[in-house]
């Protein structure tokens, strides 16, 4: 999977999710996820990230977004959609995805 993949998941699953909740917003990798101007709330990160790991199982691809590693960072992969978009694509090619 290259990386404009899983941007297109990543993408596909917040703006469905924004798209549930009424929420008008752009998506694209500059979207702030969490903390300061965030489109999601703790709950919606949550949702989101639990629909992106489905996505990507529906691909064969198994990546836990919620690893050590991801909570763990000094800088959060969930900070934006680019950050995530680069966190997925890092874990599945360093063989950290089934």
């Amino acid at each position: 999977m290259n990386k404009e993949d899983v941007k297109e998941v990543i993408v596909g699953a917040l703006s469905e999710y924004l798209d549930m909740k009424g929420i008008n917003s752009e998506v694209n990798e500059h979207t702030v996820l969490i903390g300061t101007n965030a489109v999601l709330d703790s709950i919606g990160l949550v949702t989101v990230i639990v629909e992106i790991e489905n996505m990507l199982e529906e691909k064969d691809i198994e990546v836990s977004l919620t690893s050590e590693k991801a909570m763990s960072s000094a800088i959060s992969p969930f900070r934006s959609v680019g950050a995530l978009v680069n966190f997925v694509y890092d874990q599945i090619n360093e063989g950290n995805a089934a």
